[in-house]
C-alpha cells in the first residue's frame, strides 16, 4: 500500500519553515498494516518517527520481541515497555509468535484533532488495551492513522501523537480540526504541525473576518500550521486562528518549556515534543519567574547546602535559578501545586532523576528555556 506520511528532515528543514514556511517535509512512503511481532537482532535505538533524522528516544535491547503494528519506509512501529515507538527495520527480524490484531486494520491519515471530553489514550483501539493516561477535555492530539474494526465499521479509533506519546483514542470522542485549518488555507492537505512559537505580547487569536476568537497572553505556547500573509495559522487551546508573525517567537532546535500552571517540564526538538515529565517550581513568595531565557552555565553536580545537593544536572538559565534534580524531594511530589505552595523552590525548576538524566545530553550553553503560566 502506497501512502504519504509526513516527518521533519531536521534543522535544515526547520529553518527553512522559519524562513517562509514555504516547503513541506513530505516524503512518499511504503506505509503497511501489520499485526505481527518481530525480535531486535540488536541494540536498536527508539525514534520519535520513522527517520534516523528523529529524536532518539532511547534504546531496545537485542533479543527483544515487540508487537508491530505497521511498517513506514523500513521502520516499524512497535509497543514495547509500556509505550508505542519506531524502530529501524534494519535491526529487526520477523518472530513466530503473531499477537493477532486480525480484528482492526490501520491506514495512514493526517489530521489534528481534539477531545470532546475525558477519554483514555491507550495502547491499542480497544477498551480493552492498557491505558496510556486519562486526556482531557480540549486536547489536541496529531493523527497519525486510522483504524477500524473489521467485524463493526462504526469502531474507528485514531493512531495519534499526544506531546511524546503515540497511542490510540476512540474517534467519537473527538473533533478533526482539518476543515477549519484548510478554512484559512485550502491548499494544506496534510496537516501538521510546523512550529511550536510563543507569544511576545498579550495577542488576540482572531478569524479570517478579523473577529477575536480568545485572547493568548505573553508566552503562551501556540502550534504553528501554516502562514497566511503576514499572519500565522495556530492552533491554541482548540481554537485555529490567525496571530501576526511580529508577535509570535518561533523555535527551531531543541528547547526546554516549563508549564507552572500544570508543574510540567517539556523538551521539545523543533516542532516535537519528544519528552514531558512534573517538575516542582517557586513557591508562593519565590516564583519562577516567566520568560524566555537561555542557559548560560551548565554542570553535573551543584551544591545547595549539606543536605541539599544536585547530583545530575544543574542548567541555570535566570540570574542563579536554574533546572536540576532534586534527590531531597519524594517522587510524588513532583507536579503538585499543593505541595509547591508549601515547600516548593526558591525559583529553580526541579525535576526528579530520571529526568535530569534524560534531558542532560541535550541541553547546553545557549538552549532555550521558556517559562509560561
Amino acid at each position: 500500500m502506497k501512502n504519504t506520511i509526513i516527518y521533519k528532515k531536521g534543522l535544515a528543514f526547520l529553518t527553512s519553515l522559519v524562513l517562509g514556511l514555504s516547503t513541506c517535509a513530505i516524503a512518499k512512503a511504503d506505509f503497511t498494516n501489520r499485526g505481527d511481532s518481530i525480535v531486535t537482532t540488536k541494540v536498536v535505538n527508539m525514534r520519535y518517527g520513522p527517520s534516523t533524522d528523529t529524536f532518539k528516544l532511547g534504546e531496545v535491547p537485542r533479543g527483544v520481541v515487540c508487537d508491530r503494528l505497521l511498517s513506514i519506509d523500513g521502520f516499524d512501529l512497535v509497543r514495547y515497555d509500556g509505550r508505542i515507538i519506531f524502530v529501524s527495520g534494519d535491526f529487526t527480524s520477523s518472530d513466530v509468535t503473531d499477537y493477532n490484531n486480525e480484528y482492526y486494520s490501520i491506514e495512514q491519515d493526517s489530521d489534528l484533532i481534539r477531545t470532546t471530553t475525558e477519554v483514555y489514550f491507550r495502547l491499542g483501539p480497544s477498551r480493552n488495551e492498557q491505558d496510556i493516561c486519562l486526556l482531557g477535555k480540549d486536547e489536541e492530539l496529531v493523527v497519525l492513522g486510522k483504524s477500524t474494526s473489521y467485524s463493526d465499521p462504526n469502531d474507528v479509533w485514531y493512531l495519534a501523537r499526544h506531546n511524546d506519546q503515540i497511542g490510540f483514542v476512540k474517534a467519537q470522542y473527538t473533533e478533526s480540526l482539518k476543515s477549519k485549518i484548510r478554512e484559512l488555507d485550502p491548499s494544506i492537505e496534510d496537516v501538521e504541525v510546523k512550529l511550536i512559537g510563543s507569544l511576545t505580547s498579550d495577542t488576540y487569536l482572531r478569524d479570517e473576518q478579523g473577529n477575536n476568537l480568545s485572547k493568548i497572553e505573553t508566552y503562551q505556547t501556540v502550534k504553528v500550521m501554516g502562514t497566511k500573509d503576514d499572519n500565522y495559522i495556530v492552533s491554541y487551546n482548540g481554537k485555529i486562528g490567525l496571530l501576526p508573525k511580529s508577535n509570535v517567537n518561533t523555535f527551531i532546535g531543541v528547547f526546554v518549556v516549563v508549564d507552572r500552571s500544570d508543574q510540567k517540564i517539556f523538551l521539545y526538538s523543533g516542532a516535537d515534543c519528544v519528552f514531558e515529565s512534573f517538575c516542582t517550581t517557586g513557591w508562593d513568595r519565590r516564583v519562577t519567574d516567566l520568560g524566555l531565557f537561555k542557559v548560560y552555565e551548565k554542570g553535573n553536580h551543584r551544591t545547595f547546602s549539606e543536605d541539599h545537593q544536585a547530583r545530575y544536572l544543574w542548567a541555570n538559565f535566570d540570574n542563579g535559578n536554574g533546572i536540576h534534580d532534586a534527590p531531597w524531594e519524594e517522587e510524588y511530589n513532583f507536579g503538585s501545586n499543593k505541595y509547591r505552595k508549601r515547600k516548593g523552590s526558591n525559583g529553580c525548576v526541579r525535576v526528579p532523576d530520571a529526568t535530569a538524566l534524560f534531558i542532560r545530553p541535550h541541553i547546553h550553553e545557549g538552549t532555550r528555556v521558556l517559562v509560561k503560566k
